[in-house]
């Protein structure tokens, strides 16, 4: 399911993101489907210049998920519904998955088994960043989601 794992040291990466806590996961396919749909028209405005492919950052999983969502790049004007952040610097873990978003539990369970048997720890927050956007009737296997985490 995953494939590339590599270990890298990153800098941090200026992001623009919409936040949420508390987050139920049964709800982040609308949240996903609402945020998206807004940067889509602050791009449209030239409110925000993204640098990169659009990301999910989940700073605490637990009963409920804390998240940012948003691109790397730069917030060009003030937009009461987005904010400035970064995605951390530091040892991260990198690996891609090939399939639909359905399969990303799965995906992050290989992920963090392969990055136990390297002998390292998750050491902070992790994050998906969506290189290929499903389009209506694609092949899922074409589908790239690349994951992320800090790790000691």
């Amino acid at each position: 399911m995953i494939t590339e794992f590599q270990l890298l040291d990153a800098p941090a990466v200026p992001t623009v993101v919409v936040k949420r806590a508390e987050v139920a996961a049964t709800h982040l396919p609308e949240l996903f489907d609402a945020t998206f749909a807004r940067f889509h028209a602050a791009i449209a405005e030239g409110v925000v210049a993204p640098s990169g492919p659009p990301f999910g950052l989940y700073l605490r999983m637990e009963d409920t998920l804390d998240i940012e969502i948003g691109f790397p790049g730069v917030l060009q004007s003030p937009d009461e519904n987005l904010v400035a952040s970064e995605l951390p610097a530091g040892r991260i873990a990198s690996a891609q998955y090939w399939g639909s978003f359905d399969g990303l539990p799965l995906a992050w369970a290989e992920f963090v088994s392969h990055v136990a048997g390297q002998g390292l720890s998750v050491a902070g927050p992790c994050w998906e960043s969506y290189v290929t956007m499903p389009e209506p009737n694609m092949d899922p296997t074409t589908i790239r989601t690349d994951l992320f985490c800090a790790v000691s």
